[in-house]
């Protein structure tokens, strides 16, 4: 068998030692290096990621504070608004009460005063009528 060839040992144990020295410092002095940097470059994007996702958390916060307070100020701009418009309207409607009950105040003196007028007229009509028939009556009576 070769592998137990004892002349074959010492270029086998050679090679070994090549390969595994070249190899060795290739991975120590390229590759892992090269693997480092990029290790350490995705930290720094992370990092940097992160301190620029804090500050936009910050800013998000303030925006939503001051959002919150824009809103409270309206809400409450929003309900002065609504309340003068409330009380602007019970004016209107009592100074239209107001106005409809004087126009109905003088509109029912004025009926009342025509209605009296009527009533006099009649009243003068029904007398002389009564005069009227009266005197005829008594004048067929006397005269018959």
């Amino acid at each position: 068998m070769p592998q137990f060839d004892f002349t074959t040992y010492s270029a086998q144990i050679f090679w070994f030692s090549i390969c595994f020295f070249v190899l060795y410092y290739s991975m120590a002095k390229v590759i892992l290096p090269r693997i480092r940097g990029i290790i350490a470059d995705r930290k720094n994007v992370i990092s940097d990621d992160l301190l620029s996702t804090s500050s936009l958390n910050e800013q998000a916060d303030s925006t939503r504070s001051k959002t919150d307070e824009i809103l409270l100020a309206a809400d409450i701009k929003y309900k002065s608004a609504i309340d003068e418009a409330v009380k602007e309207a019970a004016k209107r409607k009592e100074k239209s009460i107001e106005d409809f009950k004087n126009t109905a105040e003088k509109l029912i003196e004025k009926s009342q005063a025509e209605i009296e007028k009527m009533i006099q007229g009649t009243a003068a009509q029904n007398k002389e009528a009564v005069d009227n028939l009266v005197t005829l009556t008594q004048n067929k009576l006397f005269n018959s």
